[in-house]
């Protein structure tokens, strides 16, 4: 992020990389939100190329967009924390279930970056929003406040049935639309990550699968 200053350490990059892969051993193999499908071996795959430097790992010693916890820089094009996640000073006093929540919120975005994915910002916060809920309620986790408490019915929906319901969809699709958060009805179109897509698509698959051997569940 070239507009302030962040670091980057090992125990750091371990911790990023650590929380997303145990993380995904709590989520459903699949999670089927309008037309899109985020897939569990993936997000677990965010963590092994955090792991491998592939995807950054930084800390941002001032606040982040939004005050958030965590933050996905997809962009290529920054030469300093480009294809990073970026966990801010805030997280530090956070609760840790809602940090690990949120890097595994980022994690989705990520996902969508390492395949090139074109997807509306709305569904991409949504499928993004649902995962982060999922990882909650398995922790016995709640935010009471939106848009997290429409994202945990549509992650009892998941869990229950296996996918979101249009109406539950459209609906936290206008919660984040109207929350304040400035999600837009546009496009966000993601350029990859150089060194996991296109030319390495059979790597990025193999390694995804080697990464989620232990995982069991539905």
């Amino acid at each position: 992020m070239a507009s302030q200053e962040i670091h980057t350490s090992k125990r750091l990059q371990k911790y990023i990389a650590e929380s997303i892969t145990n993380g995904a051993k709590l989520l459903p193999k699949s999670i089927r939100l309008g037309k899109s499908v985020i897939r569990r071996e993936s997000i677990a795959c965010v963590g092994l190329l955090v792991h491998q430097q592939k995807i950054g790992a930084y800390y941002a010693p001032k606040p982040l967009p939004g005050n958030a916890a965590a933050f996905y820089v997809g962009n290529n094009n920054i030469p300093d924390g480009g294809n990073s996640i970026v966990i801010s000073a805030q997280a530090a006093k956070a609760n840790p279930i809602e940090v690990r929540g949120a890097l595994i919120h980022e994690a989705v975005h990520a996902v969508n970056d390492l395949i090139g994915r074109s997807i509306g910002e709305l569904e991409d916060e949504a499928l993004a929003h649902v995962a982060e809920s999922i990882y909650h309620i398995s922790r016995n986790a709640r935010i009471q406040k939106e848009p997290y408490k429409t994202a945990r019915i549509a992650a009892l929906e998941v869990l229950s049935d296996g996918k979101v319901s249009q109406a539950v969809y459209l609906e936290l699709k206008k919660v984040l639309h109207n929350g304040g958060k400035g999600y837009q009805k546009r496009f966000r179109h993601y350029d990859g990550v150089p060194g996991t897509t296109a030319e390495t698509r059979k790597n990025f698959h193999r390694e995804m699968k080697n990464s989620t051997k232990h995982l069991g569940g539905k």
